[in-house]
């Protein structure tokens, strides 16, 4: 799993609306491309308007991601 915000909006390029919360989320596998819109852990995911998912050196503190990244 690989620590991750929602990046904001694509429509601005400063993406002031970047994400607070930090969550668990799939890597892309080998050979995937493009925007990073998998799911969360927790069900979350980008919306369709999003940039996608930006890496976080964060730790998880979405509670029910780090409730099931314990299980």
């Amino acid at each position: 799993m690989v620590s991750a915000v929602k990046a904001g909006r694509c429509r601005s390029s400063f993406h002031r609306d970047r994400g607070k919360v930090v969550h668990a989320v799939p890597p892309l596998k080998e050979g995937e491309s493009g925007c990073w819109m998998k799911k969360a852990l927790c069900g979350i995911e980008p919306g369709r308007k999003s940039y996608g998912w930006d890496h976080s050196a964060l730790q998880v503190n979405c509670p029910v991601c780090q409730k099931r990244l314990k299980t």
